[in-house]
């Protein structure tokens, strides 16, 4: 995958999750929590970029077990950092919405199907 390609797909999925996060924000009472979604949206991206970065080094290394590395360390970086930042904005904020988190997720959900899409790509290449 060329740059301009993932950086084209990034876009529109950035596109896309602010799509569902605005009627999240409308339709839910989440809207004093909408922080917790441009937090997640900026960590994503960030994320994606660096993944997308490592795995043109990675593609380029003569070890076959590279890449496989780099996609278990995403998955568990991804979760773990995810996980903590929900915490330290419950703790911090202090929500009293139970559906504060639901953007978050989804957002989660949106970037793990395009990062998978695009090291799937990166791995056939």
């Amino acid at each position: 995958m060329t740059e301009r390609a993932f950086y084209t797909q990034l876009f529109y999925v950035t596109l896309v999750s602010i799509g569902l996060l605005i009627p999240c924000y409308l339709f839910l009472p989440i809207r004093p929590f909408m922080s917790l979604g441009i937090i997640g949206l900026v960590f994503f991206v960030l994320l994606s970029i660096f993944v997308f970065k490592l795995s043109l080094k990675v593609a380029e290394s003569k070890d076959l077990n590279a890449f496989t590395r780099l996609i278990m360390y995403n998955l568990m970086i991804k979760l773990f950092m995810s996980i903590f930042i929900v915490l330290i904005y419950y703790k911090v904020v202090e929500p009293t919405e139970r559906l504060f988190i639901l953007p978050f997720i989804v957002i989660y959900l949106i970037f793990t199907i395009f990062e998978a899409m695009f090291l799937s790509r990166q791995a056939r290449q």
